[in-house]
């Protein structure tokens, strides 16, 4: 289950991408947990409504996309975990999916 996804970026050293969070902003602290130092949030968020989540727009430095990918594997378990609906999460995460291949 893939819950982000990498958009094409122009600016050097910098990569972009859209993920799957909850609306109480979970990855918020994976992202400390991860050693990322730097995330540039935007300040457009999509949200289904009647949902507990968003998808969430961001930049990293390009030198963390490891760390950045790595986070996101541990934002699902870590939700599952706190007891969101994964159900749900699972069936937004197929957007994501959707979008990578097209």
């Amino acid at each position: 289950m893939k819950n982000f996804i990498k958009i094409k970026c122009w600016i050097p050293f910098v990569s972009s991408y859209m993920y799957l969070d909850s609306d109480d902003f979970v990855a918020d602290e994976l992202f400390f947990d991860h050693d990322i130092p730097w995330v540039w949030f935007s300040s457009k968020q999509l949200k289904k409504p009647n949902t507990s989540y968003s998808f969430v727009f961001c930049k990293i430095l390009s030198a963390n996309e490891e760390q950045f990918e790595e986070a996101m594997e541990h934002l699902t378990r870590k939700l599952g975990f706190l007891g969101y609906d994964m159900e749900e999460y699972e069936e937004l995460c197929t957007v994501c999916e959707m979008i990578e291949q097209a």
